[in-house]
């Protein structure tokens, strides 16, 4: 293990060195905006987050005719993809290692009533932030991102959903989410979700079948739909809403 780690940071440090040179320089035009120039430099108009952070651009919305921008070339971008790689798999790894899932008692039909996310368990300083920040039972949030991805933040259905908390691309476009993959603002997202469909449902049963089967259902059977997979989920994240000692 500590041969393959020795290995990828000699690959790492040699892209670093190779990528010093392949930037550009471009100058701003008046009227230019920075979506626009990295769209026509990077082929990608949301890339304009990276060339802010490249350049040290506090306020995207502020940037002056006459000013040049480095533009990070090519092989920068095979530093950045191999960098990705290489800091998911440490974290797969970490994650697998060392987590330690909540006893799963599909029998149980009650709620847990406490407001803090266990701090054994995956993620949980996070998730209490989070929770507060967003206004929601922190031990609620932490069963669902069980239930969800069993703690894997880089987890993707066949069906689209990513991260913790397994947020389709429409719910990730709905909150601004940029990198589904990243924990904090996943799971942020997420509890938004699931605030608004616990305010929109009124019991947290019937917001967790619109979290898993989507609102639609849940409004057109009038209650939990007639679905096994969605009666599991609520089972199993009921049976993960442990009391806390």
């Amino acid at each position: 293990m500590k041969k393959v780690l020795a290995f990828v940071g000699l690959l790492l440090a040699a892209l670093a060195t190779m990528a010093e040179g392949s930037e550009r320089v471009h100058t701003i035009k008046q009227g230019e905006t920075l979506s626009g120039i990295a769209r026509a430099e990077l082929g990608n108009a949301r890339a304009y987050v990276e060339l802010a952070q490249v350049n040290g651009i506090v306020n995207p919305n502020l940037i002056y005719a006459g000013k040049t921008l480095r533009i990070p070339g090519q092989i920068q971008k095979v530093l950045r993809t191999t960098v990705k790689v290489v800091v998911r798999a440490a974290v797969k790894v970490s994650v697998s290692a060392f987590r330690v899932l909540l006893p799963h008692h599909s029998s149980s039909s009650t709620l847990s009533s406490s407001t803090a996310a266990n701090t054994s368990y995956c993620f949980a300083s996070i998730i209490n932030i989070v929770a507060s920040r967003v206004g929601i039972d922190a031990n609620l949030l932490q069963a669902v991102i069980l239930a969800e991805s069993n703690c894997d933040p880089f987890a993707v259905s066949r069906a689209g959903a990513s991260g913790l908390m397994q947020l389709m691309p429409s719910i990730q476009q709905f909150y601004s989410l940029s990198d589904p993959f990243d924990a904090e603002s996943n799971i942020e997202a997420g509890a938004k979700q699931l605030r608004r469909l616990i305010s929109q449902f009124g019991q947290i049963p019937l917001a967790l079948a619109a979290y898993n089967a989507g609102p639609g259902a849940v409004e057109k059977y009038g209650g939990v739909p007639p679905f096994g997979e969605t009666r599991k989920y609520i089972t199993r994240v009921q049976g993960l809403l442990q009391p806390r000692p």
